[in-house]
C-alpha cells in the first residue's frame, strides 16, 4: 500500500468496538497449545455436549494424546497428511488436536461428499490415513487403492453419545476406541513445530471450479482465533462461561475457527449437533441458553419460519453471527425485528482462516447488501480485477 493512500492510516478502526484493539500481538505458537493450556486451567469443565453425553476438557486432552500416540505409532509424524471425513462430534475434536499435536496436517473432507469428490481432494491432498464414521467407511474402502490411504480408522455417531452403543467392526479397519485403549504413552508431539507450518489443508467448495487445498498454518489459524476473541468482546470470553451452540461443521473453516479453536482456548461448553435440526436446535436453545450461535443464513431463515420459534428463547441468546454466505439484509432486519437480537455478519474464505471482516456493534444498523463490514485488527484486503480484464 502506498504511504501517501488514504487507506493507510487504517480509517475504518475508528469505527471498531471500544473493547477492540487495533494492534495485538500474536502467539507464535502450536496450535496444539490451545487445547494443553485449557485443560490445565479448566480440567473438570465441561467441554462437550453430544446427544446426552458430556465430555470435560481433561477428557479431550487424555483421548487426544492417547489418538496421538497411536498414530505414531502408525508412523504418522510433522508434515504427514491424516484426513477427517466427520460430522460435528467429540471425535472430530479428539482427532484435530491428535494431528497437530504431531506436527502432522488436517485436510478436512467433507461427509457427505461422493466418491468422486472424496477421490478429487484424497488424491490432491495424498493423506495417509483417514478417521470417518463406520457408515462411510465402505466408500472410502472401494475407492482406496486409487489413493495413498493407508489405514482407516472407523467411529461411530453414538458411541460418543449417552446411548454409548459398542465401537463399530469392519474388515480392513482400525477402530478409533482401540487406538485409544492403545495409549497413553509419553507421547507423542513434535518440538519442532513452528507458527508458519502448515496445519490445515482447508478444501474450496468448489463452486467455481474443482476444490483447491488453502495452506492454513498453526499461525493463520492461531491469529484468527485471538481476532475472534478481541472482536467478540474479552469481558465475556474470559470468564470461562461460555455456552456456544454448534450447527455449522467443523470440517468448514468457519466452524473449525470460530468454534472449535476459540470455543476451547476460552473454556466453552461446545454443545454439537452432527446435522441441522431445527426442532433438535431450538430444545437446545431452551435447555443451554447459549451465549453464542454463529450459523449460516439458510439456517436463520429457517428458525424465523418455525411456527414456534417464540418459545425456546431465542432472545436470551447474546450473539448471533451469520457467515458462510451472504445474508440478505430483509433477513437481517426480520430477525432482529421478531428475535429482537443482533444478528451480525462475518466474511471470510478457506484461505483467510476464518473471518477477515465482521459487522461490530456499534454500526450494526448502517449496513447495506454486498457490506461485508470492517476488516480484523491486523488485517488488509487488496480488490483486484479477474485475470485478464
Amino acid at each position: 500500500m502506498k504511504s501517501d493512500s488514504p487507506y493507510a492510516a487504517r480509517p475504518w478502526e475508528r469505527h471498531y468496538d471500544y473493547w477492540v484493539r487495533p494492534r495485538m500481538p500474536y502467539p507464535g505458537r502450536p496450535l496444539a497449545d490451545i487445547l494443553a493450556i485449557t485443560a490445565v486451567h479448566r480440567p473438570d469443565r465441561v467441554a462437550t455436549h453430544f446427544l446426552g453425553a458430556e465430555l470435560t476438557f481433561r477428557d479431550l486432552k487424555v483421548r487426544s494424546d492417547a489418538l496421538a500416540a497411536s498414530l505414531a505409532r502408525l508412523g504418522i509424524g510433522k508434515g504427514d497428511r491424516v484426513a477427517i471425513m466427520l460430522p460435528n462430534c467429540p471425535q472430530y475434536i479428539i482427532a484435530a488436536f491428535s494431528i497437530l499435536r504431531l506436527g502432522a496436517v488436517i485436510v478436512n473432507v467433507n461427509p457427505s461428499y461422493t466418491p468422486r469428490e472424496f477421490l478429487v481432494v484424497a488424491i490432491d491432498s495424498t493423506p495417509r490415513v483417514l478417521i470417518t464414521l463406520d457408515a462411510l467407511a465402505p466408500m472410502a474402502q472401494n475407492v482406496r487403492t486409487q489413493t495413498t490411504i493407508e489405514q482407516i480408522i472407523v467411529t461411530s455417531i453414538a458411541e460418543y453419545a449417552a446411548a454409548a452403543t459398542a465401537p463399530p467392526s469392519i474388515d480392513g479397519t482400525l477402530t478409533f476406541s482401540d487406538l485409544l485403549a492403545q495409549g497413553p504413552s509419553a507421547a507423542g508431539g513434535s518440538s519442532s513445530i513452528s507458527a508458519d507450518d502448515l496445519a490445515v489443508l482447508q478444501y474450496t467448495g468448489g463452486t467455481t471450479g474443482t476444490p483447491k487445498g488453502a495452506m492454513l498454518t498453526h499461525g493463520n489459524i492461531f491469529a484468527n482465533v485471538v481476532q475472534t476473541i478481541a472482536w467478540t468482546n474479552p469481558m465475556y470470553t474470559i470468564g470461562g462461561e461460555e455456552r456456544y451452540l454448534v450447527v455449522i461443521p467443523y470440517f468448514h473453516i468457519y466452524a473449525f475457527s470460530v468454534c472449535m479453536m476459540m470455543g476451547v482456548w476460552i473454556g466453552a461448553l461446545q454443545v454439537l449437533h452432527p446435522k441441522y435440526d431445527p426442532d433438535a436446535v431450538l430444545a437446545s436453545i431452551k435447555q443451554f441458553r447459549p451465549t453464542s450461535f454463529p450459523a449460516v443464513p439458510t439456517v436463520f431463515v429457517s428458525l424465523l419460519n418455525h411456527p414456534k420459534a417464540g418459545e425456546y428463547g431465542l432472545d436470551q441468546v447474546r450473539h448471533y453471527n451469520s457467515g458462510g454466505a451472504p445474508c440478505p439484509v430483509e433477513v437481517l432486519e426480520a430477525w432482529e425485528r421478531t428475535i429482537g437480537r443482533p444478528l451480525l455478519e462475518g466474511y471470510g474464505l478457506s484461505e483467510t482462516s476464518g473471518a477477515a471482516g465482521r459487522r461490530s456493534r456499534r454500526a450494526v444498523h448502517r449496513r447495506s447488501a454486498g457490506d461485508e463490514g470492517l476488516l480484523e485488527p491486523s488485517r488488509r484486503n487488496r480488490a483486484r480485477a479477474p485475470r485478464g480484464r
